[in-house]
Parts: C-alpha cells; sequence; structure tokens
C-alpha cells in the first residue's frame, strides 16, 4: 500500500512539472519597454541633433568655426556672437532675454533691502597712490598747440586730463566723479571742429572685471563741460571705439 501511494505521488509530481513546463513555454516572454530615462535620453539627442543643424546654417556660427585656433587678439565683436550661440534656447532659436530681466528684478529686490549704515564711519585713506588703473583710451587735445594737454579714459575711474604730459611732476585731474557712468573706452574728437569731443563708455572685452557702459558724453567747448548724448541711453552698453571722419563728423565703429 505504501509503495503504491508513493509511486502514485511521484507520478503526480512528474505530471504536474511536465504540464508547468509545457505552459510556461506557450505563454509569451514579456518584453520591457524603454525606461522613462531612455525616453529622455533619447528626445535630448534629438533636440541636440535639431540645433546642430540649425547651426550649421547659421552665419555667426560659420563665422566662428572660420577663426583660427591660435588667434588670439582681441575680438569683442566675435565674442558677442560667442555669447548668442551659447545662450540660445535650442527649440525658440533666440536668447531668453526674459530671464535676465527676472535676475535683474530679484538683484533689484535684493538691494532694495535694508543696509548696514555706514554714515557715521569714518574712513581713512590707504592707497595705493599714484598708480595708474586700466586705460582704455588716451587723447592729445587738439586744442592745445603745445601737444602738452592728454586726456585719459580709465575703465572705472572716469575721465582725466593732465595740462603738461612731458613733467613728471605733473599731476591728473578728474572731469566729474558723478557721471552716470565712469568706465570711459574710448575717445574721438571732430576733425571738422576740434572744440567738440566724445568720450564713449562702456567694455566690450570679456574679461571677468569688465564694467557696462552708459552711452556717449560729448563736449562743444574744448572739455569744459561735458553731457550724455540722449540717443545712446541706454543701448549704447560698449562703445569699443570712436573715430573721427570728416566727412562724417564723428561715428561709432
Amino acid at each position: 500500500m505504501n509503495k503504491t501511494l508513493r509511486h502514485y505521488f511521484i507520478g503526480s509530481l512528474l505530471s504536474w512539472g511536465l504540464a508547468s513546463t509545457t505552459l510556461a513555454q506557450s505563454l509569451p516572454i514579456p518584453v520591457p519597454g524603454p525606461s522613462k530615462n531612455t525616453q529622455q535620453k533619447a528626445q535630448a539627442d534629438e533636440r541636440r541633433k535639431a540645433f546642430q543643424t540649425y547651426l550649421e546654417s547659421d552665419p555667426d556660427y560659420q563665422l566662428l568655426k572660420a577663426v583660427p585656433a591660435d588667434r588670439n587678439e582681441d575680438q569683442p565683436e566675435l565674442r558677442e556672437k560667442h555669447e548668442i550661440v551659447i545662450t540660445m534656447d535650442p527649440d525658440t532659436k533666440r536668447v531668453p532675454y526674459e530671464q535676465l530681466e527676472n535676475s535683474r528684478q530679484e538683484i533689484q529686490g535684493t538691494l532694495s533691502q535694508p543696509q548696514f549704515n555706514l554714515s557715521a564711519t569714518v574712513w581713512t585713506e590707504r592707497g595705493p597712490n599714484n598708480i595708474g588703473g586700466r586705460t582704455r583710451a588716451i587723447l592729445f587735445d587738439p586744442n592745445d598747440a603745445t601737444k602738452k594737454k592728454v586726456w585719459a579714459g580709465g575703465v572705472a575711474g572716469g575721465l582725466w586730463f593732465n595740462n603738461d604730459i612731458t613733467d613728471a611732476n605733473s599731476s591728473w585731474q578728474n572731469v566729474d566723479d558723478f557721471w552716470e557712468n565712469l568706465a570711459i573706452s574710448s575717445l574721438a574728437y571732430d576733425p571738422t571742429n576740434p572744440q567738440i569731443m566724445y568720450a564713449g563708455t562702456g567694455e566690450g572685452y570679456g574679461n571677468v572685471d569688465a564694467v557696462r557702459g552708459g552711452g556717449i558724453w560729448k563736449t562743444t567747448d574744448g572739455g569744459g563741460t561735458w553731457n550724455r548724448l540722449n540717443s545712446t541711453i541706454p543701448t549704447v552698453g560698449g562703445v569699443i571705439r570712436l573715430s573721427g571722419v570728416p566727412s562724417r563728423m564723428c561715428r561709432i565703429l
């Protein structure tokens, strides 16, 4: 009896195992679909390819590619094009200036917060003295017959002049410490009327301490008084060079 039961039990197990194996072989094996990360990567690759195709047809990008790798002189106009390319939205093909405005508003909100009051603090100058800063523009005064008066512009220190540049003991005098912008980057005079001179503000170079400008200042009395040209507010943020052209008065290059 026990032997019969044992054979029956073993037979049942073999039959059940065979049936399970047959059923498993007949059922389809599920194939896992693409994961969410895989889909996102594929979409990113497609956007990247589309943007690269767009860049290949963009004249500014082609101009950047044509610049030799060993060319190291200042090229502020190419730096601007490079900034546009690396900050452009791949989908809209434009620089998202609205994000810059949001950042400006955030900074303005920070500046409007109460600041530590230093009005009662007394400061004592410790130097350094008689050391020149970053001078971007120098102009010999066309109205000085002796050719000794010189104008100089500092990119963060404003406009200065020296009445006798040949005298080692002469001093420099600043024109005005309270201009709306003191980043003097270029100087020029009108060849048809040397009493008219121009001072451009703002650096176009990509150094980390570059100072943004606030337009162009003009004098009509040989440097006695200076006034900002309304037509350059606030669109002219960097005047790289001013050049006097006799037939066209003074124009910005």
